[in-house]
């Protein structure tokens, strides 16, 4: 919205709904969320039971609906079998809630930071593999072309973005990958 009066106005549930039928049968207006991830959080909270997003809520002397959603930034299936903790992703209504620090100081929160997309079949950048339109693999060890996972050379590295040996393509040291983290 363009102002706080307008966005105050559209929050309005009467304001919205008349908004929403005046531009046509099918529109709705969602609110930004902001994203954050909480480290280390126990595994004995649940990302999809509400009553779990209340207390967080509470605990912090949040709103009630301030967290939109919760997710765990690894899925289940890939978890060590004793692990105790797990990183959090919360979405976030408030950029001011977003902005300052969550669940205390025994649990470190920042924002999600972007990372630049990686497509694992050609190793370039800015794709993913479903939509990569390269004839060839390449492997992220040591370029040659065959699938990652079917490399015959498992510890030789090589690098397809900065053509050099030494990392592999994968790797997040990798001054490609560095400088398109920055940008």
């Amino acid at each position: 919205m363009e102002n706080n009066y307008a966005t105050a106005w559209i929050n309005e549930p009467d304001n919205r709904k008349a908004f929403c039928r005046t531009i046509g049968p099918n529109v709705d207006v969602t609110s930004c969320t902001y994203s954050i991830i909480a480290y280390n959080v126990p595994l004995n909270i649940d990302p999809d039971n509400q009553r779990h997003r209340e207390e967080i809520c509470e605990v912090n002397h949040l709103e009630e609906n301030t967290i939109a959603a919760m997710r765990w930034a690894k899925p289940i299936q890939r978890r060590t079998p004793r692990q105790k903790t797990a990183h959090l992703i919360l979405s976030i209504v408030d950029a001011n809630v977003a902005n300052r620090t969550i669940c205390s100081s025994r649990i470190h929160v920042d924002k999600i930071k972007k990372e630049p997309t990686r497509c694992l079949k050609c190793q370039g950048w800015n794709h993913f593999a479903n939509e990569c339109k390269s004839e060839t693999k390449k492997c992220g060890n040591c370029t040659e072309e065959h699938r990652t996972s079917n490399c015959p050379h498992p510890h030789r590295r090589a690098c397809v973005s900065c053509k050099t040996d030494g990392h592999g393509s994968w790797s997040r040291q990798c001054p490609v990958f560095l400088k398109k983290k920055k940008s």
